[in-house]
């Protein structure tokens, strides 16, 4: 990859790259106990957090521009914060991730299905 250099991973299991512009990232295969697998894609910079060109740069890289990922807000008491500038990105690697919203019907307030 272009601008991007491995590093050592600070996590047992996942890879760590680091770019040019400061960008770190860390990527993990996760084996869900409900069976599922996800690619989990962590992106941070050092002094403040990932900008929103950031994240789409790392999830077309590492884990594809066909590929649907999400970033996931979890209730406050299920939050972790390991590192003050770090988000996440998740993409199911065997089923879709989320419903088709292109087939909301904002007058209803719900989806077609």
């Amino acid at each position: 990859m272009p601008g991007w250099t491995e590093t050592q991973s600070p996590t047992q299991g996942a890879r760590a790259y680091l770019s040019r512009g400061g960008l770190r990232v860390l990527v993990s295969l996760d084996h869900v106990q409900d069976g599922t697998e996800w690619l989990h894609v962590s992106v941070s910079r050092r002094d403040r957090i990932p900008s929103y060109q950031d994240l789409i740069e790392v999830k077309d890289l590492f884990i594809t521009p066909e590929r649907e990922a999400i970033q996931v807000f979890p209730p406050r008491d299920k939050h972790v914060n390991d590192h003050p500038h770090c988000l996440h990105l998740w993409s199911r690697i065997d089923g879709p991730v989320m419903p088709d919203m292109r087939i909301y019907e904002p007058a209803l307030g719900r989806l077609s299905i």
